[in-house]
């Protein structure tokens, strides 16, 4: 089906609510752009240091026509080993939610 359609669509999840999900998601994308800006990945913007995690933004004539936040699992919650992985990094997110 991804090879198809590109995504996927996963079902049954337990505790997952996809109208909690769709609510979040028009929030993040409606914050101001500066808020935007100070996620975004170190290659979009140099002040930062985030290299994998974060946002990125829409870039005109870009193929993949999105723009997103990618975000890794709780980095909390990670040992001092895991944390030391290289695509391990914590996910910047707004600091006024």
């Amino acid at each position: 089906m991804c090879e198809n359609l590109g995504f996927f669509h996963l079902k049954n999840v337990p505790g997952f609510d996809e109208a909690e999900l769709l609510r979040d998601l028009k929030e993040f994308h409606a914050l101001p752009d500066q808020v935007k800006h100070n996620l975004k990945l170190k290659i979009h913007n140099p002040e930062n240091t985030n290299t994998y995690r974060g946002f990125i933004p829409f870039i005109d004539n870009d193929a993949s026509h999105k723009e997103m936040l990618d975000m890794g699992c709780d980095y909390a919650t990670l040992t001092e080993e895991e944390k030391k992985q290289p695509l391990v990094e914590e996910t910047p997110f707004p600091t006024d939610p």
